[in-house]
């Protein structure tokens, strides 16, 4: 009975903590793509007046998506990815950007084509942009 009760106050608990009341407004991403050597980078930036911190639920904070040309997912990071099982969260103070860098190596051998990638913040979807993406 312990366990079972255990079990759902830690469910609750970690739901809780992967829901924000933050105000995200202020808050953009941004996707961008160079070539030679190919970097993709997205970036979080605060524009706001006031400090914004974002609670996760895992080590991962931020997931990689390609959408073929009709729209269905070919990869997902998040789901291709061992997170590790913690909370983790960072604050942006106003003004502040954090940069996470795609590693090529994430894609597998097995996409080559022209797709849309989608990035964002885990949890917080609106924290997120697109661009097309080339797979060689």
């Amino acid at each position: 009975m312990h366990t079972k009760i255990a079990a759902i106050l830690l469910g609750t608990l970690l739901f809780a903590c992967s829901v924000s009341n933050t105000n995200l407004s202020d808050v953009e991403g941004e996707l961008r793509v160079s070539e030679s050597p190919r970097e993709v980078i997205f970036s979080v930036t605060n524009t706001g007046s006031e400090s914004v911190e974002f609670n996760f639920t895992s080590g991962c904070q931020v997931k990689f998506v390609l959408l073929d040309d009709e729209g269905n997912t070919a990869y997902d990071s998040e789901s291709n990815t061992g997170c590790t099982a913690a909370l983790t969260s960072f604050t942006l103070q106003p003004e502040e950007v954090k940069v996470f860098e795609i590693k090529e190596e994430w894609i597998p051998d097995s996409i080559s084509g022209s797709y849309i990638l989608r990035s964002e913040l885990i949890g917080y979807s609106d924290v997120s942009d697109t661009t097309v993406i080339v797979v060689q």
